[in-house]
């Protein structure tokens, strides 16, 4: 059972017939429309008409020019082009026999089975909830002493924790493909062509996961000399969500995999062995810093 595509992908050609084309084994033009052959594009097809057919339906299907370029601009150059002319690709279509271009099979079509189908949809849905928590601090004595802290230094910075809650949901196609050895099999040569028969065959597939990342963060400000020259420090763990085209179900004439790559501290699970682990990238961030500041 095989569902056309919804995408109509005719031509339009003009063909004139040549004593080559009306000889032995020749290919004469086949006037009119002719449909695809294959399950999957049988809605689209080749018109063919003769170059005089041809020249007409273009000459009747360009626009009038429309509005003039860069119309109502201040100050526009004399010069300047009045608009142009463009074709009304509907309009070749309808003159030129071409049919199926409609909505008809957006949603669902019959397939070569005579039975009526849903069309294939990709679906894609990403909620995200988050909250945190922090504190800012400021000191230059020891915590709980009465004792400042050598040098004259002063501490400021903050921490804090940030937690995501993220559910993702995905559905799609996903292409199963068989592979059968045939009599003429070569097990020296599994390539070869005749060796083997392959067949796919695309299912509907709905996939979703839940995970919850904890992102801690420390940021801290040493004054070495007070409101002049400070030393920095900063680390936090941080999440980056993976493309939504890394996510999406598709169907590719093979097992799912959807992978993505992180730097050397990152770590991800994906579809690649066809689980249901929608995880996203985390890794550890570091700075350290000198800067020149000046403090009210």
């Amino acid at each position: 059972m095989v569902v056309p595509t919804a995408n109509v992908r005719s031509n339009f050609v003009g063909c004139v017939d040549t004593p080559g084309s009306l000889g032995t084994n020749g290919r004469p033009c086949a006037f009119g429309y002719v449909a695809n052959v294959a399950p999957a594009t049988a809605l689209s097809g080749t018109a063919t008409v003769t170059p005089q057919q041809f020249q007409d339906i273009i000459a009747a299907s360009m626009t009038q020019k429309n509005t003039p370029f860069f119309n109502g601009a201040p100050d526009r150059p004399a010069g300047l082009i009045d608009g142009w002319t463009q074709i009304d690709v509907e309009k070749v279509f309808a003159l030129s026999g071409i049919p199926n271009v409609n909505f008809d099979c957006v949603k669902q079509c019959a397939a070569n089975d005579g039975k009526v189908y849903q069309q294939p949809v990709t679906r894609y849905k990403e909620r995200a909830t988050a909250g945190y928590v922090m504190t800012d601090f400021s000191f230059d004595h020891l915590p709980f002493t009465n004792r400042s802290l050598p040098f004259g230094l002063e501490l400021d910075g903050n921490f804090g924790y940030r937690v995501v809650r993220t559910k993702v949901q995905a559905s799609g196609t996903i292409g199963l493909t068989s592979a059968l050895t045939t009599a003429n099999f070569d097990p020296a040569a599994p390539n070869a062509v005749g060796g083997t028969v392959t067949a796919t065959t695309g299912r509907a597939t709905r996939m979703e996961a839940t995970t919850t990342d904890y992102l801690p963060i420390l940021s801290l400000a040493l004054w070495l000399v007070p409101n002049e020259v400070v030393l920095r420090y900063n680390r936090a763990k941080q999440v980056a969500r993976p493309p939504v085209t890394a996510l999406i179900i598709f169907a590719g004439g093979r097992n799912l995999s959807l992978s993505a790559t992180s730097n050397s501290q990152g770590e991800y699970a994906g579809f690649a062995d066809g689980t249901t682990n929608l995880l996203a990238v985390t890794y550890a961030g570091r700075r350290i810093m000198v800067g020149v500041n000046y403090r009210n």
